[in-house]
């Protein structure tokens, strides 16, 4: 056989081995999986006698621990009923105050017994005795509630110490504790005792009537500390304004200089820090009121309707006190009650809510009263002439002086003008607001009595310098201020008005105090230079230098006197006798001082146009 022969034989050889191979493996592997088969047959049997053996074992196992737990049962009901048979049948006597006093949570605890007691034995009539032991513990826990209602009022009564205003700082402490933290949890305990006794009524009624009297206490402390000083004085303005117009000139006929009364500032009125107070107690009543329901399982309604309850109470107080200062008068009324608003609107935004403490009101019983007041001082204004009282050299009225700086400061308050006392003026343009018809109102009024006040001069020049006077004031005032002048508005009527009547009185002054003596030096028929000069012509030139020399001087005494107290104004007035006069009388004294109308020419010429003109401008200036 050849060598390719051989080969295939070889390889066919080499395969035969492997599958010997391969078949002797598998048969080992037969052999492996009989015999575990057989041990898992013998182990299956095994199981099936186990089980057989357990399941009785089980079911007594099963029996043994039902039995268990009746019996742990059985001996807890036991325990529970002993335990209650024991708390009903506990000493009354035991039941006092000294107990609820010197251990608290243990008397809690034991009312706490007390009621799971009568609750057991009121579910398990069929024990014996179960009715008598119920109102056994129906008895101890009506004690309970005496002991502890009376140690409630005795803590809170005691503990609750009303609060003197004239002993706190200022501004009020944020921290201040009305009642220790041993206090608070003594009370909180009570409290959750009484409720547990459903007797939450009984703690609320007597929690709410004692801190409300507490509360009243302490408010009537700042009422009483400012009763004193809580009339309603003039405000500074005011006073500085008739200050400043008896300064101008002493002579003020009729009027009479206010003492005695306490100088208002800003934001200082008693009832702003009595407000203040208030606030400040009901905040801290609050506080007070919520951690000693924490003690307790009442909820948010409970609280509310406590806190509500009791600051209720004290609002009766600021209602009363804020009447008490609507019924008095004053001139100055309108700018305190404007500034208690404009301090209220801060303190309490949301002044108009109906939850506890709200000062709507009050509110709205001040923005009722400044409308009142509104109206009281225009009165007051618009009749003021009838009094007559006015400066005798023409000057500042004080009446106009005070009316200006009151505008000035209830311009101020328009905002709160605009949030509390905004409505509608009957008849007004709806652009007009509430200020700004209140401010027109005033300048009406004004006018309208200086108008009437004017005509009790019998001098005519010192009329129109009063008219001059106060209307120049009074629009300078308005002038001055561009957020005033914007808000009445540059061409309203009130302002036309007043601005006519200067321009009037103006032209009106200078023809009252100068047509007589105008009529000595300007042109006449009599008056005429011919060479020579008749007697008659002579003594017409006498006579004209002589009544004019006498009127001016008549006009110059006088006149000096005349309070023209602003400079521009005085400047204006001079001005304007300088241009009318000098160049007339200069005009007259050139045509006739030259010609020879009198052997004594310098008993006429007294004045030359030059020395006129300096004692023109001496005129309002009682000192030159």
């Amino acid at each position: 056989m050849g060598d390719q022969d051989r080969a295939p034989a070889a390889a066919i050889k080499r395969l035969e081995a492997k599958i010997a191979q391969i078949n002797q493996g598998l048969t080992g592997c037969q052999r492996l999986t009989d015999n575990m088969c057989d041990v898992l047959d013998v182990f299956e049997r095994r199981l099936v006698d186990l089980e057989a053996t357990m399941i009785p074992i089980h079911k007594q196992t099963q029996s043994l621990t039902l039995a268990q737990r009746n019996i742990d049962r059985t001996i807890a009901e036991v325990d529970l009923l002993q335990r209650h048979c024991a708390t009903s049948q506990i000493d009354e006597s035991t039941i006092d105050e000294r107990s609820v006093r010197q251990e608290p949570q243990q008397f809690l605890e034991q009312v706490n017994r007390i009621n799971e007691a009568a609750a057991f034995f009121d579910a398990h009539q069929s024990i014996a005795n179960a009715t008598k032991y119920q109102r056994s513990c129906a008895s101890l826990s009506k004690k309970s509630v005496k002991v502890c209602e009376a140690e409630f009022k005795r803590v809170i009564e005691t503990e609750s110490k009303s609060i003197d205003f004239s002993q706190l700082p200022w501004p009020l402490p944020d921290d201040f504790q009305p009642m220790s933290h041993a206090t608070l949890n003594q009370l909180g305990v009570l409290a959750a005792c009484l409720e547990k006794c459903k007797s939450t009524e009984l703690f609320l009624n007597r929690l709410i009537q004692i801190r409300s009297d507490n509360l009243k206490t302490s408010l009537d402390t700042a009422s009483a500390g400012s009763s004193s000083s809580q009339s309603l004085s003039e405000s500074a303005v005011e006073r500085d304004s008739l200050r400043m117009a008896q300064k101008v000139k002493s002579r003020l006929m009729g009027v009479k200089k206010k003492s005695g009364q306490e100088q208002y500032e800003k934001g200082s009125h008693p009832f702003i820090k009595y407000i203040q107070f208030f606030l400040w107690l009901t905040k801290l009543e609050r506080k007070l009121i919520t951690d000693l329901f924490e003690f307790t399982k009442l909820g948010d309604a409970d609280i509310q309707s406590c806190i509500a309850t009791i600051t209720n109470s004290l609002l009766e107080n600021v209602t009363k006190e804020a009447q008490e200062l609507l019924n008095k008068k004053s001139d100055s009324k309108v700018l305190i009650l404007l500034d208690i608003l404009d301090n209220l609107t801060k303190l309490v935004p949301q002044h108009h809510s109906k939850g506890p403490g709200s000062l709507g009101d009050v509110v709205r019983h001040l923005a009722e009263g400044v409308r009142k007041a509104i109206e009281y001082r225009k009165e007051k204004i618009a009749h003021s002439y009838s009094k007559q009282q006015f400066p005798i050299d023409g000057g500042y009225d004080p009446i106009t002086v005070q009316t200006m700086n009151f505008i000035t400061r209830f311009f101020e308050y328009r905002t709160t003008m605009e949030i509390c006392v905004a409505t509608p003026s009957p008849g007004s343009p709806s652009s007009v607001t509430k200020t700004e018809s209140a401010i027109c109102d005033f300048l009406v009024a004004l006018d309208s009595s200086l108008e009437q006040k004017a005509k009790s001069y019998k001098n005519t020049s010192l009329m129109h310098i009063f008219s001059l006077n106060n209307a120049h004031y009074i629009l300078k005032n308005i002038r001055s201020s561009p957020e005033l002048l914007n808000a009445i508005g540059e061409n309203s009527r009130v302002i036309a008005d007043i601005d006519q009547r200067y321009k009037l009185s103006f032209d009106c002054y200078k023809l009252a105090t100068w047509t007589k003596l105008l009529a000595y030096i300007e042109k006449r028929d009599d008056l005429v230079v011919s060479t020579p000069l008749a007697t008659s012509q002579k003594k017409a030139i006498k006579q004209s230098f002589s009544g004019f020399n006498a009127v001016f001087e008549e006009l110059y005494s006088a006149q000096k006197q005349f309070s023209v107290p602003d400079p521009d104004l005085r400047s204006q007035l001079r001005n304007a006798n300088v241009e009318l006069i000098i160049p007339k009388y200069r005009t007259f004294l050139q045509t006739f001082a030259k010609v020879e109308f009198s052997s004594h020419p310098g008993k006429y010429i007294k004045y030359h146009d030059n020395v006129l003109e300096q004692m023109l401008n001496k005129f309002f200036d009682e000192e030159a």
